[in-house]
Formats: structure tokens, sequence, C-alpha cells
């Protein structure tokens, strides 16, 4: 994760700077250029956020998973006792 925030922080930097210095010259094609660069940073911003979600969600269902396995173990130790009394 820190490894993608840096790729992401030093995409950003070199995005800010070219389309700063392209700025100056102000003819169409400089303007498309600097269009489809702040078009491709938000499509970035939006991959990095769909990441961030992604990873959330499985931490979550890992963490469900173990509580329901922890569950699971507690059910079956409960029964082998019971089980186990019965004999």
């Amino acid at each position: 994760m820190m490894m993608r925030k840096m790729l992401f922080g030093i995409v950003a930097g070199l995005l800010v700077f070219s389309v700063g210095v392209r700025a100056e010259d102000n003819d169409s094609a400089d303007q498309k250029v600097a269009a489809d660069k702040a078009a491709d940073r938000t499509a970035l911003k939006g991959d990095f956020a769909q990441e961030r979600a992604d990873k959330k969600q499985r931490r979550e269902d890992r963490h469900e998973l173990s509580k329901d396995r922890r569950a699971d173990n507690r059910e079956d130790r409960k029964d082998r006792r019971e089980n186990h009394r019965h004999k």
C-alpha cells in the first residue's frame, strides 16, 4: 500500500508539473494534452479509490470468516464436551 501511495504521488506530481509547464503554451493541441492528462489523473484516482474499497472489503470478509470459524470451533468444542459426558 505504501509503495502504491508513493507511486501515485510521483505520478500526480509529474502530471501537475507537466500540465503547469504545458499551460504556458496556449494552443489547442496543448490544451487537449492537458485535458487528456487531467482525465487520466481522474481515472487513476478512481482506480486507486476502487482498490482501497476492494482492500477494505477483503479485510472485512477475512474478519467475518475468522469470526465464523471461531464460532464454529466453539460449537464443535461444546458438542464434543456434551458427547463426551453422555458416554
